[in-house]
């Protein structure tokens, strides 16, 4: 997937300050620019953002820089992240992406959906603005979140049929960097009845199970 490059766009203008930030898969460090961003029929003029000059996967064991680059972009399987989450988890706190669309009257709130399928042949789908009416099964709930950071959910109990996992109050981050959900035991109980998920551990979160 190809890299940004500011050479390469007539309206790129610099920002100025220097940025380094750690994810839970590695490390980037870089400037921040100014320019048009577009998604699909989506875009924003003069738009702040982070331009990436080097990289470091945390779980790389080599030593070379350029390996390590290598690796931290083979586990995004892409060459950027949009951050979807909320304007108090940026480096500088600054409007975000979806701030910047509903500023504009693009879209009408900062809702987002994934659709996601284990079938080979299915395509899968980001949505900005709203909900592909076509891929739910009605009626849909909406959660409130616990604080304005993460997408962070109150959760007392999952059911996955036949059998429900009853648990106590407990909080979930829908992460959708990583399509993970992580918490607490309530976390880990769903993947026990969902094929193809996976069950690990980090010193951050006590559970995390992943489509």
């Amino acid at each position: 997937m190809p890299t940004y490059d500011h050479n390469s766009s007539s309206t790129y203008t610099p920002e100025g300050s220097s940025f380094v930030i750690s994810y839970g898969s590695g490390s980037v460090k870089g400037y921040y620019s100014k320019d048009k961003v577009a998604l699909g029929t989506y875009s924003v003029a003069s738009t702040q953002f982070g331009e990436v000059v080097a990289a470091q996967a945390s779980a790389s064991s080599s030593s070379d820089k350029d390996q390590g680059e290598a690796d931290f972009f083979s586990i995004l399987h892409g060459s950027g992240i949009l951050g979807m989450a909320f304007q108090t988890l940026s480096d500088q706190h600054l409007p975000t992406f979806m701030d910047a669309l509903q500023a504009s009257k693009a879209i009408d709130s900062r809702v987002f959906s994934f659709f996601l399928s284990s079938a080979p042949n299915a395509t899968p789908e980001l949505l900005v603005g709203g909900v592909d009416q076509t891929k739910t099964q009605e009626p849909v709930h909406y959660l409130p979140l616990v604080g304005q950071n993460f997408w962070l959910i109150g959760v007392t109990g999952i059911s996955v049929s036949p059998a429900d996992q009853p648990s106590s109050p407990d909080a979930q981050d829908q992460e959708t960097a990583t399509f993970s959900v992580r918490g607490g035991r309530t976390a880990s109980r769903p993947g026990t009845g969902v094929p193809g998920t996976t069950t690990s551990t980090s010193t951050s979160t006590s559970s995390r199970w992943r489509g």
